[in-house]
């Protein structure tokens, strides 16, 4: 039994003597202060790159920290860097419940006046640093219809002032009529102009069709009666695309 006992302890010294030390990062950047809590304070906001993905891990051995530090140019003589160092990402859970309140104020803010937001339902859970935080917030494109709409909004996460994720959440909106009328109506009359080089040659036109800021519409120019294809940059303002 004893010779069992040793045979079991035999085996097992070389797993505890190469276990490595973990560190968990809760930040977006791998700092050296985070794999070697022995690092001087003036070395320890030295950079080593992106942190893991939370939840996941990266072994980083001696030989790795050695050649980045060099390479930063550090002196390695007088750290002690152990054999290696497992560094695992920190991990935020967010609940799709919870991920809806967090999303909602952040959509809000970017209704053009007239949308309200009706609810934010979000599908998964998701996983972030700990810390991470909403950016901000990017809605599909709304149809100038009044009514009841659904959509897809985009959460930007961001840790360190860096992305880290991008949250796709549903969204149930409703546009008003003011909302749903064009920024340019059919046969308004719009201010048409065409720069090439220091040269600006503009003109009054009528729009052919209902239009909105960023859309490529007919425009009739009254002067010559020349229909042309025009981008509308503003409710009194469109550009003569190239090539008319």
């Amino acid at each position: 039994m004893k010779r069992i006992f040793a045979f079991i302890a035999l085996s097992a010294w070389p797993l505890m003597v190469h276990a490595e030390p973990v560190r968990t990062v809760d930040h977006a950047r791998l700092l050296l202060g985070d794999v070697l809590a022995s690092a001087p304070a003036g070395l320890a906001e030295v950079d080593l790159g992106p942190a893991p993905p939370p939840g996941s891990s990266r072994l980083l051995t001696k030989g790795d920290l050695e050649r980045q530090l060099r390479e930063r140019g550090v002196d390695v003589s007088k750290l002690s860097i152990p054999p290696a160092v497992r560094v695992v990402g920190g991990a935020q859970h967010i609940a799709p419940d919870k991920m809806a309140e967090l999303a909602t104020p952040a959509i809000i803010k970017e209704l053009p006046p007239g949308v309200t937001l009706t609810s934010v339902r979000a599908s998964y859970e998701v996983v972030v640093p700990p810390g991470a935080e909403i950016k901000s917030a990017k809605l599909s494109r709304i149809v100038r219809q009044k009514g009841t709409q659904r959509s897809t909004a985009t959460l930007e996460f961001s840790s360190d002032g860096a992305p880290v994720a991008n949250v796709p959440v549903a969204v149930v909106l409703e546009v008003s009529e003011q909302a749903a009328r064009p920024d340019v109506a059919r046969q308004s009359r719009i201010n048409i102009s065409i720069e090439r080089g220091a040269v600006k040659v503009s003109g009054t036109g009528q729009v052919m069709a209902d239009a909105n800021v960023g859309d490529k519409v007919s425009v009739l120019v009254l002067a010559t009666g020349r229909v042309v294809k025009a981008l509308i940059v503003s409710q009194n303002e469109a550009q003569l695309l190239e090539g008319q």
